[in-house]
């Protein structure tokens, strides 16, 4: 027989009885056992209840058991060997769970995970502790599976047993791993700035992706000691040596600020220096934007490609120049797609540390727009 499949028909039954228990005198209540005699919750608990005005003061203290806390919320407060306090305001009677730094949080809310999700059951076991819009909150595994809190709480749900994705969808398929690995998103010249955040942050570094607001900001961790070290030193950096351009790949559903974290391979601090190696840039999708600088003697407007699905991030563009010509013949075809919001499809060539739209230049070999295809034999790339 599975004790914790007893457990979880018990929850049910758990919840009555203390609903009936609140209505009842305060006694000494025993632990509530399942049918193997293992302990579900134990409804004993030596608590010092304090009732206090808004402006902090305490008008009540009592202590001993007291069944009529015994709810999930305030159970799961004290199990974790954090005290409640209840303050009187306006509506009434107001639980809090108070955490060892005098940090708190509505005894409710805690369970939900809309606060203090650092001092959860949950991350304490290093899951990530989220809300799922109701009186319990999520919590969500390296392996991307998830437990309600309080069954995992109380030993009902494990890692593993639910494999779900955080966003509340089924977790990908085989399709999506390569080798037993999650897809990671590749990541080539993504500019941005690194950001560390106040002490006492759960997380460290992340890293503000430009255009602002457009991917947001991911965790960020180096692949090797060397670059943990520059990253570390782009900390809250000024211009000049504010911006860098990053190479590596992005995962998702992971313990890092954000839900994400860029494995960095590669960086180039934004300036003057060497030129990165050029790169191939083999079908990429997205959209022909136009630029335009306050900067006198900037090109106005300037061309820029804009990668589709999630991350669209922002690259300069402009066509490669022609053998037989000497020309860059696809300027007219970038001029004339330009704010069309159509989706195209291009090949060429990637240079990052050049002055250009994020600071990376794309030079534009082939273009597909629908069921017109452009293409030049390449002499150069500038």
């Amino acid at each position: 027989m599975n004790s914790n499949k007893n457990r979880m028909n018990l929850l049910p039954l758990l919840l009555s009885f203390l609903l009936m228990a609140a209505c009842q005198p305060a006694a000494e209540v025993g632990p509530v056992t399942d049918a193997l005699g293992e302990v579900v919750v134990d409804l004993v608990r030596e608590v010092t209840v304090e009732i206090r005005e808004n402006d902090g003061a305490v008008v009540q203290e009592n202590g001993g058991p007291v069944v009529g806390l015994a709810n999930p919320a305030a159970l799961y407060c004290q199990g974790l060997g954090y005290s409640l306090v209840t303050r009187q305001n306006a509506a009434g009677l107001d639980a809090a769970c108070i955490f060892p730094d005098g940090n708190e949080c509505g005894q409710w809310d805690f369970l939900a995970g809309r606060c203090g999700q650092e001092y959860s059951y949950c991350q304490g076991q290093g899951g990530l502790f989220q809300e799922q819009g109701n009186n319990v909150g999520r919590c969500v595994f390296g392996d991307s599976s998830t437990c309600d809190e309080i069954a995992f709480f109380e030993g009902a749900c494990r890692p593993g047993d639910n494999p779900f994705k955080a966003d509340g969808g089924l977790a990908e398929s085989a399709e999506s791993e390569v080798d037993g690995q999650a897809t990671r998103v590749p990541v080539i010249g993504w500019l941005g700035y690194v950001v560390s955040p106040e002490a006492g942050a759960q997380y460290d570094d992340y890293v503000v992706v430009l255009p602002e607001g457009e991917v947001g900001a991911l965790g960020i961790e180096g692949a090797t000691e060397t670059l943990d070290k520059q990253i570390a030193a782009l900390r809250e950096q000024e211009r000049p040596g504010k911006y860098a351009h990053f190479w590596g790949s992005l995962q998702c559903d992971v313990m890092d600020y954000g839900g994400c974290q860029l494995l960095v391979e590669r960086l180039r601090v934004d300036g003057p220096g060497d030129f990165v190696a050029a790169e191939q840039v083999e079908g990429w999708t997205g959209k022909i934007i136009a630029l335009e600088y306050a900067e006198p003697g900037a090109p106005q407007p300037d061309d820029a490609f804009v990668r589709t699905g999630d991350y669209p991030v922002q690259y300069g563009l402009d066509s490669a120049i022609s053998t037989e010509s000497g020309e860059r013949e696809l300027v007219p075809v970038i001029e004339r797609l330009r704010g069309s919001d159509l989706e195209v499809t291009i090949w060429g060539v990637l240079m990052c540390g050049v002055p250009d739209a994020g600071g990376c230049h794309i030079a534009v070999q082939r273009l597909e727009a629908g069921d017109e295809v452009y293409e030049i034999a390449p002499a150069a790339i500038r």
